[in-house]
């Protein structure tokens, strides 16, 4: 059997980790009378992976959406047919253009497409929802091309089986495994603030425009001693913010920016880290759930279904556009020693329902097979 494994549509964040976790280990997996083929990104991370096994080829899909299109519907079909390829891997993103008697599988982690309901479209401005909208109406059509679609959790089956008007059964739950490149934390807790991991871009969905108004509010209150950790750069970050305002220096020094940062290098900042925030509207299983478990972090998750599906008791919930509400759930966390280690316990617990990476590849190759 010839597989076309397709991570092109993964360019940045937690889904470039877990695809180079995927290509470390699907080597020892791989079964020997199947050949492979990779299709990459032509930027990040992935763009730069070499071939892991005997034989593959390497290509790469453009970014630009014109040129992807070009793409997908003339060189990535000569490749398709050429190279006799029976199935397609979409690692995440909508699939791949495929000949009939190819199968498809699409891993799907696109919640942006089955929230209509979702707080995010109020806050997003009004050109750029329009855009998100259009993308989504063909993401969905290309969705529903694919042989079998995968999700994470049953909330996302349930929730794309209805936008794309499938039957359940054609698609299916797998459960994700957490990064390799995160270790539990060495201590529990270090001199100095109490540290806040924010690790996320800076799409709108995620939130972080909102704590600006969060560290204000923990200023007023004289809590200085707290710090908040982005994985982004300061200018893009303040840039991103809904209202221009003077910005206090006070208010600014709790705030430490790391820019953009290599999964290899995650770990660093988890290991410096107190407790992690995720503020986001939308997320299909995010990784900082997963890795927040494995480095022994208590979590403050977005009041959202996928998140208390996923976090359970791990998590305090917070409402991530009411600031003072995020403020007050910080407060009690940095606070109480025995919440943090409550949450972490339970955390530690969830992690051993979730596959070993191993386990993961071995359950993607079974769907390939069957």
């Amino acid at each position: 059997m010839r597989v076309l494994f397709d991570f092109s549509a993964i360019k940045e964040g937690g889904g470039t980790q877990l695809a180079l976790n995927f290509l470390q280990v699907l080597p020892n997996r791989f079964p020997e009378d199947w050949h492979a083929d990779i299709l990459l990104p032509d930027r990040g991370s992935l763009a730069q992976v070499k071939a892991p096994l005997p034989g593959s080829k390497l290509y790469q899909a453009p970014s630009h959406p014109l040129k992807r299109l070009r793409f997908e519907h003339g060189e990535c079909q000569h490749i398709i047919c050429s190279r006799g390829v029976d199935v397609i891997f979409t690692f995440f993103g909508p699939g791949l253009p495929h000949p009939a008697f190819v199968k498809s599988i699409v891993c799907a982690a696109y919640p942006i497409i089955c929230y209509p309901e979702s707080p995010y479209w109020r806050h997003v401005e009004l050109v750029a929802g329009l855009k998100k909208r259009v993308l989504n109406h063909f993401r969905r059509i290309r969705l529903k091309q694919a042989t079998l679609i995968v999700v994470e959790t049953e909330i996302m089956k349930k929730r794309i089986a209805g936008v794309l008007g499938l039957h359940q059964d054609c698609i299916r739950v797998l459960k994700p495994s957490v990064s390799n490149y995160v270790n539990a934390r060495l201590q529990n807790h270090h001199e100095g603030p109490f540290m806040i991991l924010c690790l996320s871009g800076l799409s709108p969905h995620k939130n972080l425009w909102r704590l600006y108004e969060v560290a204000s509010l923990l200023n007023r209150q004289g809590l200085k001693d707290i710090k908040f950790m982005l994985s982004t750069t300061k200018d893009g970050w303040l840039r991103s913010l809904k209202e221009r305002q003077p910005f206090d220096s006070a208010v600014m020094e709790m705030f430490e920016f790391s820019g953009a940062v290599h999964p290899s290098n995650i770990n660093d900042l988890y290991q410096r880290a107190d407790a992690l925030l995720s503020l986001s509207d939308l997320e299909s299983f995010s990784n900082n759930y997963m890795e927040a478990w494995k480095a022994g972090l208590p979590l403050i998750a977005s009041d959202r279904d996928f998140a208390r599906e996923i976090c359970k008791d791990s998590a305090i919930y917070v409402e991530p556009h009411n600031c003072r509400d995020i403020a007050n759930k910080i407060t009690e966390l940095a606070s109480s020693s025995e919440l943090r280690n409550k949450l972490i316990r339970i955390g530690k617990g969830l992690l051993f329902q979730l596959p070993t990476l191993d386990e993961r590849v071995s359950n993607i190759l079974d769907l390939l097979r069957h």
